[in-house]
């Protein structure tokens, strides 16, 4: 059991890191110059003629990392519920594309956004509401210290890097080549919270020690 959840982490964090990378690669590949948004991959295409070269990856490791954080199950209630509610925006950003063409008149909010939002600050809620229920299991005041400032980082980044996002997307006249990096930036720590997250979990045996509770119970 300890294994499998500490593979669902590694998972999680493999797919958030190459999600960019297989965008911009695989478009590239397939002709299509590098978008102003990772969301814009869901449309773009070589020719309008042509169905969107990345479209079903765009759908594919959403779906995928969505599937991953409701199978994951969270130390606690709250944690899990969290984790769940992400799984579900993740899923929500797939299934509800970014407007496309409308121009002048796309509209200010949409699913897409809010979904996308939400996923993020459901994250950044579990690095800084739930951290405490398995740092405290940490013998070691320093690393625990350690742990509880990274994951503080990793939360405000996580909060940041959807509003900067959106901001810019709405007061700048041509934000796109902002929007793809600061995407990419949350991306990435959300591929390092998990990875951090295993390293924590292993320092504390937090899970060891639930398993050990639920056989004795």
């Amino acid at each position: 059991m300890n294994s499998r959840y500490k593979t669902l982490r590694y998972g999680l964090a493999t797919i958030a890191v190459f999600f960019p990378v297989l965008l911009v690669v695989g478009g590239r590949i397939s002709g299509i110059p590098v978008q102003d948004s990772m969301s814009a991959y869901y449309f773009a295409s070589c020719s309008d003629l042509e169905t969107p070269a990345m479209r079903v990856w765009v759908i594919g490791l959403l779906f995928s990392i969505g599937i991953l954080l409701v199978i994951y199950r969270g130390f606690s209630n709250k944690e899990n519920l969290a984790l769940n509610f992400a799984g579900i925006c993740a899923i929500g950003v797939a299934y509800f594309p970014m407007p496309w063409g409308c121009l002048e008149d796309c509209p200010t909010v949409s699913m897409h956004y809010v979904s996308a939002v939400l996923l993020f600050v459901s994250i950044a809620y579990v690095c800084v509401f739930c951290a405490n229920e398995t740092l405290s299991l940490i013998s070691d005041e320093m690393r625990c210290h350690y742990y509880y400032i990274k994951y503080r980082s990793i939360g405000t980044v996580m909060i940041l890097s959807p509003v900067v996002a959106l901001t810019l997307t709405f007061l700048i006249n041509e934000p796109g080549k902002y929007i793809l990096l600061i995407e990419c930036i949350g991306i990435w720590t959300f591929a390092y919270f998990w990875w951090t997250k295993s390293q924590e979990l292993s320092e504390s045996e937090a899970e060891f020690h639930a398993l050990s509770c639920t056989r004795n119970t």
